[in-house]
């Protein structure tokens, strides 16, 4: 979006003349003004900070809030816990009873392997995360070594490679390629979180799953089984960690 249509925008926000405003957390900026907001609508709110949602609270303190998560955060729970929010829940999925198993494998386990092939076979696609983008000093999966080893065994055509370093222009082609089913397989690291639907999703494979918090994980898990359809969620870990295998 070039300078002029941002101006054109809040000049509409400031006169009235926008009734409905869809942003990312750029409508927190002190540029971004409304003549009178009656509703703020924050999705995922748990991606948001406090001071962040008290910034869009001082736009307009009269206006009405909704909140939305699947994983709300402490701060929210005890707010809820003490009624100080007024709670609706979504108990239905729009395709019926989701389907998801998970179980927790080591590395080594042929299940993963065997896990991809029958995804593949079955023509249904494959999410595959790692903790961190490329090899490093600590001692976990990269996601560009895991694409590399997907890739010599599965070929380039059947997978690509997403992560924040890439420009968001060609990260989109890259979700537009796995969302129509050009590719079957995306390796990434945690920018697949959220806002992505891939009905057709049916495995999640997160390496060095230890690494990841309990949201992180719930939100990952929540990308397969969309369609209804049975699922596999495959965790990877393979230390002694008494804490996190208690955790996964």
């Amino acid at each position: 979006m070039n300078e002029q249509e941002k101006k054109k925008i809040l000049e509409g926000l400031e006169n009235g003349a926008i009734d409905l405003l869809i942003s990312t957390n750029s409508v927190l900026s002190e540029k971004v003004g409304f003549a009178s907001l009656g509703l703020s609508i924050i999705d995922e709110q748990q991606l948001f900070g406090v001071k962040q949602r008290e910034e869009l609270l001082a736009k307009d303190e009269s206006n009405d809030r909704l909140r939305r998560s699947a994983t709300p955060i402490p701060r929210t729970l005890s707010q809820i816990i003490n009624m100080d929010l007024e709670v609706s829940s979504l108990t239905e999925f729009p395709h019926g009873q989701r389907d998801v198993k998970t179980s927790v494998v080591t590395p080594s386990d042929p299940v993963i392997y065997k896990a991809i092939d029958k995804a593949l076979a079955a023509k249904r696609q494959i999410f595959i995360v790692a903790p961190k983008i490329e090899k490093g000093t600590r001692m976990s999966s990269s996601a560009t070594e895991v694409f590399e080893e997907i890739k010599a065994r599965y070929g380039e055509e059947n997978c690509q490679l997403l992560h924040g370093k890439i420009k968001k222009e060609e990260q989109d082609h890259i979700i537009e390629r796995f969302v129509s089913g050009e590719k079957m397989i995306l390796v990434s690291t945690t920018v697949i979180e959220v806002g992505i639907d891939v009905s057709k999703a049916a495995l999640l494979i997160v390496y060095d799953a230890n690494y990841f918090g309990l949201s992180s994980l719930h939100q990952l898990r929540g990308r397969i089984g969309r369609s209804g359809e049975f699922a596999l969620c495959l965790l990877v870990y393979d230390g002694d960690d008494v804490e996190a295998k208690e955790k996964l």
